[in-house]
């Protein structure tokens, strides 16, 4: 009745009931649809990708070189923003770095690596703001 769908058992810890997990998928493709995000507009790095993308619009008929532009914009834009998100991960990364430094400075003294570590990382959070 239900062709995408899988019940499996979970490990019991304290009872003598067994959880069961019931998955269910769908095989609809997803929209690739273009998103245009405004907050681009703000960062340092977008005029300078965009002209370089406008740049590689082709000679000939006004309209076919306005498509061709747009079309470079599009995939311009798409390539930078999983540039950004893959950035935005290693910033929180860095985060959670920094963080469990400190916890564990609570606790003890931090060896010279540790220190060396946890400074180069605040520097790194830092030149990232200051961009």
């Amino acid at each position: 009745m239900f062709p995408n769908t899988c019940l499996s058992s979970l490990t019991r810890y304290a009872s003598d009931h067994v959880p069961l997990l019931a998955t269910a998928s769908t095989h609809i493709p997803r929209s690739v649809c273009f998103r245009f995000e405004n907050s681009w507009l703000h960062h340092r790095l977008f005029p300078p990708m965009i002209l370089a993308a406008l740049n590689q619009c082709a000679d000939g008929p006004i309209a076919k070189s306005f498509v061709k532009c747009l079309k470079n914009c599009r995939s311009a834009c798409r390539a930078w923003s999983r540039q950004l998100a893959l950035i935005a991960v290693r910033v929180n990364d860095t985060k959670v770095l920094i963080n469990a430094l400190d916890l564990l400075e609570e606790q003890r003294l931090l060896h010279d690596a540790e220190a060396a570590l946890r400074r180069r990382a605040i520097q790194g959070l830092q030149d990232l703001n200051s961009e």
